[in-house]
């Protein structure tokens, strides 16, 4: 079946199972999952794969430390080393790095380190939102 043919929170969860189960890591190449624009770039542990609750979108880690919520899939521009250790605190369950933004190899070796889900892509999280939501909708 489409690993994403669910609603929003599992489609989300099985983004993240799929990745882990094939080890699918694919910097700069074909998109690693068909129905969404989204290169993994760190596969994570296990232990992540429980239930993906929502999204957050920030940019300001501090308002990310503040106001995200474990369990959410963290859509940012932000690339740089720092949101690994965020995204541990808050124990979010996976990072996209959004609007085509390069993710530095530090980024991407802190990531693999730390058991954290790292992706890219190069839509907005405005239209990666509205990318999950259409499948949400679709199921209705």
């Amino acid at each position: 079946s489409d690993v994403c043919s669910s609603d929003l929170p599992r489609c989300l969860e099985n983004l993240l199972k799929w990745v882990r189960i094939k080890g699918m890591i694919a910097v700069n190449r074909s998109p690693t999952f068909k129905c969404f624009p989204i290169y993994a770039l760190s596969p994570g542990i296990d232990d992540q794969l429980q239930q993906v609750h929502d999204l957050y979108v920030g940019d300001l880690l501090s308002h990310v430390l503040k106001q995200a919520k474990p369990h959410q899939v963290w859509l940012t521009v932000q690339s740089h080393p720092t949101i690994v250790a965020v995204a541990s605190l808050k124990n979010l369950r996976a990072i996209i790095v959004v609007d085509g933004v390069e993710v530095p190899a530090e980024t991407i070796e802190a990531a693999s380190q730390n058991g954290v889900h790292l992706f890219s892509s190069p839509l907005s999280a405005v239209e990666l939102i509205k990318l999950f939501t259409l499948r949400d909708s679709q199921r209705y």
